[in-house]
């Protein structure tokens, strides 16, 4: 090569960044290389391009699902409600109705001990 055409080529490389960062290409690439490469990205766009249909039939399900229960709710807001306060209202009895039988227990065990320390005194 001749020395002014390399001196104008030297002349004509851009500066390095600042920053330290170059991207080397290489100026040969290998055509099997890059079409399987070109096939992966192929194949990547279609599997998004699929499940971004998917996806987009998966929230037109969701929305009618979120309708169907806000429509149930409207009609049957109160009712639920209502159900709700009744369960709270029976659990706190049955809580009620738990202490009072451990409370009859003891009592009748009591009852049973003084029986038998009557029988006893009794036969005695």
């Amino acid at each position: 090569m001749e020395p002014a055409r390399r001196a104008s080529q030297t002349a004509a490389a851009p500066e390095p960044p600042e920053d330290g960062e170059l991207f080397l290409t290489p100026r040969v690439i290998d055509r099997r290389t890059f079409e399987d490469y070109a096939a992966l990205l192929r194949q990547s766009i279609a599997e998004a391009a699929s499940e971004s249909e998917l996806l987009a039939r998966r929230a037109e399900a969701a929305a009618v699902v979120l309708d169907q229960l806000e429509r149930f709710m409207g009609d049957n807001g109160d009712a639920i409600e209502r159900a709700a306060e009744i369960l709270t209202d029976l659990d706190d009895r049955s809580c009620r109705l738990d202490a009072l039988l451990v409370e009859l227990d003891r009592r009748a065990s009591a009852a049973d001990k003084i029986g038998r320390d009557a029988e006893a005194a009794a036969a005695d």
